[in-house]
């Protein structure tokens, strides 16, 4: 088991590690983007104003693309994209984020999660395409709302796939604790990859973590008060090892939401209501 060094009391945030300048801004909030292409962040403002999660991708030269959330789909410009409403979204935590289509410059995806009639209380997983150079380089939908999986819980891992071209998405299948993962290629998404392990989940209160060197994935889980570790192969897409990271004792209320590991890898930081828990991975 790990070892517990510290805890601290701040607000976390998570990002992703593993590309070149495709997540140098953050738009969230109420109107805030933040600006990481001069390595300090410079505080800009952007349209969005959602207290739930958003989402942003730029180029790989840091220039601002798109960004949304729960209620529509933002350009460079800040206008809405064209039928961005219809997107099957959900507010909840991890339910919108962006991807490159890989070895394309002008394909982006969306993937999302949400409800849809019939069913309105098991939420599904879809994906919807981009194309940055339509209407007239301000973007617009190729497609929209094409389901990947049914029943899951809403949140979403993104990870960099060993090749250092593909990625791969990860998540929980509701009330079970199978996980799937599937390869995000230039020919489309691939079929699933099925692992089993760790605690079964209910209600999806809590954010995914794959470090970005693709080894480590981290799942916590705000209502069920549980932080679960499993070593990922990303190469293969399968979580095997899981393990419970257990808080200290001095903490009355545990309640995990979101995970971020350090720039080394050393340590992974586990926030809570009003306070983080640093892990030391490099401990036996």
């Amino acid at each position: 088991m790990k070892r517990v060094l510290t805890i601290l009391f701040l607000y976390g945030i998570t990002t992703l590690g593993f590309a070149q300048g495709e997540y140098n801004n953050w738009c969230f909030g109420p109107g805030i983007w933040m600006d990481f292409n001069s390595g300090a962040p410079v505080l800009k403002t952007c349209s969005i104003n959602s207290v739930n999660s958003a989402s942003t991708i730029s180029d790989k030269f840091g220039n601002l693309l798109f960004y949304g959330d729960s209620d529509s789909v933002w350009n460079k410009h800040h206008t809405t994209l064209p039928n961005s409403g219809n997107l099957i979204v959900a507010g909840a935590s991890q339910f919108i984020n962006f991807l490159p289509v890989p070895c394309n410059d002008s394909l982006y995806y969306i993937i999302h999660a949400g409800v849809a009639p019939p069913n309105l209380t098991s939420p599904n997983i879809y994906y919807s395409i981009i194309n940055k150079n339509a209407n007239g380089g301000l973007g617009g939908f190729v497609t929209q709302n094409v389901l990947i999986d049914s029943n899951i819980i809403i949140a979403i891992g993104m990870a960099r796939h060993a090749n250092n071209k593909d990625y791969w998405i990860v998540y929980q299948m509701a009330d079970t604790n199978i996980y799937h993962a599937r390869q995000i290629r230039s020919t489309g998404i691939g079929p699933v990859v099925i692992s089993q392990g760790g605690s079964n989940k209910y209600v999806s209160n809590g954010l995914i973590k794959i470090s970005a060197d693709g080894k480590h994935f981290v799942n916590s889980n705000r209502y069920e008060g549980v932080t679960e570790h499993f070593d990922f192969n990303n190469s293969t897409g399968v979580l095997s090892n899981p393990f419970t990271l257990v808080a200290p004792s001095s903490i009355t209320y545990n309640y995990p939401f979101a995970s971020q590991f350090s720039a080394d890898l050393s340590k992974l930081y586990v926030t809570g209501d009003e306070y983080v828990i640093q892990y030391d991975f490099s401990l036996p």
